[in-house]
């Protein structure tokens, strides 16, 4: 099996998102990319995995090549470098819009699920800012800080790279799904590492988050609880050698203490896009 061939790893789709990633990053550090089928379902698969191989995902990537997808490989020019950066990169992104956006210095903006004003006008004016200042913005299309900010770069006319947490036939949640339809109608971006339609699942969030961080310069969180998911995010950002940007908020409301929790462990306290904007540039 030739691992340098981007038809290779399309048929190797069938597999967990992860496991490629794992497969890709091993052979980065042994710098050998090809084996023999029986020696690379011994060092990598397990029977689970051995079985998918046999699924056959031609029709369903060449119905989403003729929808206006395509498929970005590792070892493409095009490929964005800060992915390489990180530890197990997707070996192939399945991409719907301007791929040149993904090699622009870009920041994340995640945060709760759950907003509260002060939140929601918080992470509106720190997005009109950054667009303002055509900054492309990395986040998804999940309930609260993502999809105010998919909306408030949409509606600036601003440079949007959306990630999926899941297939891009198959949005999550499904009451974004208009939402994901005009990002894909204008100048933006969507990319996933998963088959066009595969359903998102639980470990999808934290795959996509370490995605969200090797993309982007840096991360902003807005608002976030104790225990948000957007915190792990910021903990890829650190490992990944990137900035961390928090919004301090209320020391009395709970969905502040996440943001104020990674204030206190270093990241850098903002209340001005100007903030961000000097720390990138």
């Amino acid at each position: 099996m030739d691992l340098y061939d981007k038809t290779t790893w399309l048929e190797l789709l069938v597999l967990p998102a992860i496991v490629r990633a794992k497969i890709l990053q091993y052979c980065l550090d042994k710098n050998c990319f090809n084996y023999k089928k029986e020696e690379f379902q011994t060092l990598f698969l397990g029977q689970n995995e051995i079985s998918l191989l046999e699924t056959s995902v031609k029709e369903e990537l060449r119905l989403f090549e003729e929808s206006g997808g395509s498929f970005l490989f590792y070892f493409e020019e095009e490929y964005p470098k800060q992915l390489k950066e990180i530890q197990n990169p997707p070996p192939i992104l399945l991409v719907f819009g301007d791929a040149s956006l993904l090699i622009k210095s870009s920041i994340a903006v995640v945060g709760t699920h759950k907003m509260r004003h002060y939140g929601r006008a918080a992470t509106k004016f720190l997005t009109e800012g950054l667009c303002d200042e055509n900054i492309p913005i990395v986040t998804g299309i999940l309930n609260g800080v993502e999809e105010t900010v998919a909306k408030k770069v949409l509606e600036r006319g601003g440079k949007l790279i959306c990630v999926l947490a899941g297939g891009q036939n198959k949005p999550y949640p499904a009451n974004n799904e208009s939402l994901l339809e005009k990002v894909k109608a204008s100048y933006g971006v969507v990319i996933s590492e998963y088959l066009p339609n595969q359903r998102v699942e639980k470990g999808f969030f934290e795959e996509r988050s370490r995605l969200i961080s090797g993309l982007a310069k840096g991360v902003l969180i807005p608002e976030a609880e104790e225990r948000s998911g957007a915190l792990v995010t910021a903990s890829y950002a650190v490992e990944f050698n990137r900035e961390v940007f928090a919004v301090p908020g209320n020391i009395f409301a709970l969905g502040s203490n996440g943001g104020n929790s990674l204030i206190s462990e270093g990241a850098k306290l903002v209340y001005l896009p100007q903030h961000i904007i000097e720390e990138i540039q």
